[in-house]
């Protein structure tokens, strides 16, 4: 599974959660309480940008994946889009 169609897999809450990470300890809270996977290439990268600043989302990222503006599909795949693109450098 594509590091996209898991992020796509969250629910909204799970989303709000991710978002609001801050540390890599948060990340490690988030993944056991969720039993959200991930490979360790993919826990380092997202665990660098939770503390280099670069995550979580934006309130205007986070609110548009949960609905707001356009489609909640289209904010979504974007705030998706948007971190798998910061992960890959």
């Amino acid at each position: 599974m594509t590091l996209h169609e898991k992020f796509a897999a969250l629910t909204p809450e799970q989303r709000e959660k991710f978002s609001a990470l801050k540390d890599g300890a948060g990340l490690d809270a988030f993944l056991t309480e969720t039993g959200f996977e991930l490979t360790d290439e993919e826990k380092a990268q997202i665990t660098e940008l939770i503390l280099s600043g670069k995550l979580p989302l934006s309130d205007d990222e986070l609110e548009n994946a949960a609905g707001g503006g356009c489609t909640p599909v289209e904010n979504l795949e974007k705030a998706v889009n948007r971190a798998v693109k910061i992960i890959s450098g």
